[in-house]
């Protein structure tokens, strides 16, 4: 089992890297069926296994997604006098939303501001998570968009 762990986080480093190996190899070089499930494992310096779990492979507020999309993980503060957004950290983007958190009318108001913010339709922004919780996820549709367009442009609106 140790040699699985080891092989495991050796593939796991090698991608955070930004090395990227093809499907085929990282399932040769990892059996995933023998891998413990729900539980996420680093090895110490003796050999040992911790149950400390391992840095996620992105820690940005804007991720791609396997379809194609664009993810945005928002932390929405409604009841604002103006849409804005207050700030960008690592894991999060905060926004103020002028419309206040009754029947909706945050989210759709959140899901206009980002659209017309990254000049994309209304209807290409939907709300994954999140539709009674501060903090929400937004996925965006758009070909001409990229993740680096995406954070220029929230970054430019940044006030």
């Amino acid at each position: 089992m140790n040699e699985v762990l080891q092989r495991y986080m050796h593939v796991l480093k090698r991608s955070q890297q930004n090395i990227i190996m093809p499907r085929q190899k990282i399932k040769a070089a990892v059996n995933l069926r023998t891998l413990p499930e729900n539980k996420d494992f680093q090895i110490n310096s003796a050999g040992k296994k911790n149950e400390k779990p391992c840095q996620p492979m992105y820690t940005s507020a804007v991720l791609p997604d396997s379809t194609g999309k664009i993810i945005i993980k928002l932390h929405a503060k409604p009841g604002a006098k103006e849409n804005m957004i207050t700030s960008i950290d690592e894991n999060v983007v905060s926004v103020q939303v002028a419309a206040p958190p009754v029947d909706g009318e945050a989210n759709n108001e959140l899901v206009g501001f980002i659209a017309e913010l990254l000049g994309v339709r209304k209807r290409n922004v939907v709300l994954e998570k999140g539709f009674k919780s501060r903090e929400k996820t937004l996925s965006v549709t758009a070909d001409e968009l990229t993740i680096s367009t995406v954070l220029e442009k929230l970054r430019s609106s940044l006030k």
